[in-house]
């Protein structure tokens, strides 16, 4: 498999999503470039594991979201539509 090819199976693999992989590519060379990345080579398994912990964004489906209403409304009770008593004034 050619590296164009792997590549394009990492951007077309699920476990990927939601990943910039040009900024990604550019982050890993730049890194190479620093005192810490010296000496170490762009091989596939170094580009798998740097892209295993690159922070993803977080999805949220909006069957899962909470909807802010459904969360208000279970905290009221039924007394609490009245206005809420004024509190005592202190002596």
């Amino acid at each position: 498999m050619a590296d164009d090819q792997f590549l394009q199976a990492l951007k077309d693999n699920p476990a990927y999503k939601g990943i910039d992989f040009d900024r990604e590519l550019g982050r890993m060379d730049a890194w190479l470039l620093t005192p810490k990345g010296r000496g170490r080579k762009k091989t596939r398994q170094f580009v798998v594991n740097w892209l295993n912990r690159v922070d993803r964004p977080l999805e949220l489906t909006t069957a899962t979201q909470p909807s802010r209403r459904r969360i208000n409304d279970a905290w009221k009770t039924p007394n609490s539509l009245s206005s809420p008593a004024s509190p005592a004034a202190p002596k």
